[in-house]
């Protein structure tokens, strides 16, 4: 899984687990490993967007960066979002109960 995340300051990270690097800079988009989510819970680092699927990049996310900075992340995440779809609702299992009439637990017709 990948998420955008800055730093709460002017400084930059390694993640040694992964390589990905957060810039002092801008936004960067990196593998939520054990070293992001330690960085996080201790508030060195800031999660922007969250989720992302691995095919998520720093390289293109920079791009959307260049052309808008203030609305990079959003509109990065969103390219995301669009691709997903909905998982269909799964069907309920057994027998439905006849209408009008609930039945109660554990009454299943038993053959002899």
């Amino acid at each position: 899984m990948k998420t955008i995340v800055e730093t709460k300051g002017d400084f930059m990270l390694v993640d040694p687990y992964t390589g990905d690097v957060i810039e002092d800079t801008r936004p960067s988009v990196v593998t939520f490993s054990p070293f992001i989510e330690t960085r996080v819970a201790n508030g060195q680092v800031k999660a922007l967007a969250t989720d992302l699927p691995e095919e998520a990049n720093d390289a293109d996310f920079v791009e959307y960066w260049k052309e808008k900075p203030d609305m990079a992340v959003d509109a990065y995440a969103s390219e995301f979002a669009a691709e997903e779809e909905p998982e269909p609702k799964s069907k309920p299992k057994g027998k439905p109960a006849a209408k009008g009439k609930a039945e109660p637990k554990g009454s299943e017709d038993k053959k002899d």
